[in-house]
């Protein structure tokens, strides 16, 4: 738009060069605004993106995380979270179907939690290599509010043992801390 203006203010200058100067200026600050606001929405996807990466594992199911990845969504119809909820609860039930408890690392003696705590092969996260699905089931309850929200039941055994993993981890995660 500001480009076309500065063309149409071309002639102006022959015959009325003071409308040529203001439609000119009219066209730079349409140009100038418009790169402003593009700069403006790259960093708030820039910093959308960082936050919602931060904020995804402990509050998976949160309106707050939700808001945020629709911020950088490449469509509005497309729910980027929403699928990774989903391949990250198929990979961790897969996961344990297969290995059953052979997914959660203990220490020698089963009082500690052992980093990085839950182990998903890659095979079974459909071999999607950066994805860290397993950070979204430290904290105790994420699994039931995902599956929850996704409207899938639980896997009983899962839960149950996850609960008491979960614990383990939070407790391993405070001894850090100190």
């Amino acid at each position: 738009m500001g480009l076309i203006l500065i063309i149409i203010s071309l002639p102006f200058y022959f015959f009325f060069i003071h409308i040529g100067i203001i439609i000119s200026i009219v066209g730079l600050l349409t140009i100038i605004i418009k790169k402003q606001k593009d700069f403006s929405k790259k960093i708030k996807e820039k910093r959308a993106k960082i936050i919602y990466h931060e904020i995804r594992y402990n509050f998976p199911v949160s309106e707050e995380t939700f808001t945020l990845s629709k911020i950088f969504d490449v469509t509005p119809n497309l729910n980027s979270h929403k699928n990774w909820l989903t391949d990250a609860i198929n990979a961790f039930e897969k996961e344990y179907r297969i290995s059953k408890n052979k997914m959660f690392l203990y220490n020698r003696n089963h009082s500690a939690a052992k980093f990085p705590y839950i182990s998903i092969s890659i095979e079974n996260m459909n071999y999607k290599k950066g994805e860290n699905y397993i950070k979204a089931f430290y904290k105790s309850g994420n699994y039931k509010l995902i599956c929850k929200y996704l409207n899938r039941r639980t896997i009983t055994p899962l839960e149950e043992h996850l609960d008491t993993f979960t614990k383990l981890i939070e407790k391993q995660e405070n001894k850090q801390k100190i």
